[in-house]
């Protein structure tokens, strides 16, 4: 069940935490968002370990391509 929960929601905030560090990215003067980024990010982060989830946050399944 916590995973029913959890995916949803940290994939959510994680794509939210995406969204927020765009423009931080491409302007200098956005870095104001840069707490509400590390909040969403953070939150992702705590619910994916809460549920025992493998993503958002997991080591990639196609590691030994990238060698």
């Amino acid at each position: 069940m916590k995973k029913i929960i959890g995916w949803p929601l940290a994939w959510g905030l994680f794509w939210l935490g995406d969204l927020v560090s765009k423009p931080m990215y491409y302007i200098e003067c956005m870095a104001w968002l840069y707490p509400l980024y590390n909040a969403l990010m953070s939150w992702s982060s705590h619910i994916q370990e809460w549920a025992k989830l493998e993503s958002p946050w997991g080591e990639p399944t196609h590691s030994d391509d990238l060698e």
